[in-house]
Parts: structure tokens; C-alpha cells; sequence
């Protein structure tokens, strides 16, 4: 009966001590500071990211400290074009376009992936890229002829007209006659046709007068 009494007593004591120590770790850890998540900087974007030929990227830099840098474009082909870069101190920004004679003086001109880099010496501190398409997206339209919002002052059933939109792949802008060098044309059984612009369809037009009723 004693031998079992004092062993329950320091069962007892044991079990209070374990209970101290678990208190005191549990306080320490709600004590001890958290250290805050900072999200990397990007030191060199390029925006945007997919243009079409004969489009501009802005390419943005963030110097991570001061000294020499260069801003390096480079093309498909591996072609490069570079600006120089030198901050005094670390987040100084500068930005350049690439694309046109004010810029790096490169144009878009190849289909494929522009890598960028930031370098100090041959060292790449940061890299980005972009992508350039020469894709277009195309729908048509087809209208016919007569006395209806489209056409005015003729019969209906004479003609009939495809409407043809002509947008960007990258950014769905449109492709209108004032695009510089744009040909839109059709086949028809007769053969070739360019398309002509319609202001008031806003859209390019090929006119078809075909013996239906």
C-alpha cells in the first residue's frame, strides 16, 4: 500500500511538470515574433507579354543596387539590341520600348520568343520574355443587298456582300485600311476579288451579284 502511494505521487508530480514544461513552450511560441513573407520583386518585366508584328513591349527595370547595367533584347534570330542602365541606388526604375526608333531602335519583325535580360558585366541579374505572332484572327459576315441598314438603293435580292473583320491574335484590335500595307481579298468562282473598305460597315467588303431570287 505505501510502495503504491508514493509511486501515484510522483506520477502526480511527473505529470504536473510535463504540463508546466508544454505551458511554457506554448507561451514562448505565441511570444516569439513573426517574421512577415515579402513577395520577390521582378527586377525586369516586359508589357505587354504577346504582340503581334510590327507591335512595341515596354521593358521595365528595377536596379536591385547601383552600378552599371545593361537592358538586352534578343531577337529569335539571336540579333540584339541593348540600352545602358546605371542607378545610383537600389529601386531606382527606368523603362525603354522595344519596337520603335525612340527606343532600343529594334522592330518586331520575326515570329517568335524576344528574351530580355538585365546584365552588370556578363552576370544576368534578371530575365524576362516576350512572345510576337503574325496571326490574325478573320470572320465574315454575309449580307445581302437592297434597302437595309448596310446598302442603300438597291434591289433587293441583286447582291449580296461579304463583310469581312480582320482583328490581332494578341490583343484583338482591328485591322482596318488604315493599317499599313493591308490587302484583304476573296476567290469567287470568277476568280480573285479584293476586298474594298466599307467606313460605314467598318469592316472590308467583297460585293457579289449572283442570279438568285
Amino acid at each position: 500500500m505505501n510502495v503504491m502511494v508514493i509511486m501515484d505521487s510522483v506520477s502526480s508530480r511527473m505529470g504536473r511538470l510535463a504540463l508546466s514544461a508544454l505551458l511554457l513552450v506554448s507561451m514562448l511560441a505565441l511570444m516569439a515574433p513573426l517574421t512577415p513573407a515579402s513577395a520577390q520583386t521582378q527586377v525586369i518585366t516586359a508589357t505587354p507579354g504577346f504582340i503581334n508584328l510590327g507591335m512595341t513591349t515596354t521593358i521595365a527595370v528595377t536596379a536591385p543596387g547601383a552600378g552599371s547595367y545593361s537592358i538586352v533584347v534578343q531577337k529569335p534570330s539571336g540579333a540584339e539590341s541593348s540600352l545602358p542602365f546605371n542607378p545610383t541606388a537600389a529601386g531606382q526604375t527606368t523603362t525603354a520600348v522595344f519596337g520603335n526608333a525612340s527606343g532600343f531602335g529594334g522592330t518586331v519583325n520575326l515570329v517568335g520568343t524576344y528574351n530580355v535580360f538585365l546584365l552588370q558585366g556578363t552576370a544576368v541579374v534578371g530575365s524576362t520574355s516576350f512572345y510576337a505572332t503574325n496571326k490574325l484572327l478573320i470572320s465574315f459576315l454575309m449580307v445581302t443587298g437592297g434597302t437595309c441598314d448596310y446598302v442603300s438603293g438597291v434591289a433587293r435580292g441583286a447582291k449580296i456582300f461579304a463583310h469581312i473583320s480582320v482583328v490581332y491574335a494578341s490583343n484583338g484590335g482591328p485591322w482596318t485600311n488604315n493599317t499599313a500595307g493591308w490587302a484583304v481579298s476573296g476567290t469567287l468562282p470568277t476568280g480573285k476579288v479584293v476586298a474594298s473598305w466599307d467606313s460605314f460597315a467598318k469592316a472590308f467588303e467583297i460585293g457579289v451579284s449572283p442570279n438568285w431570287n
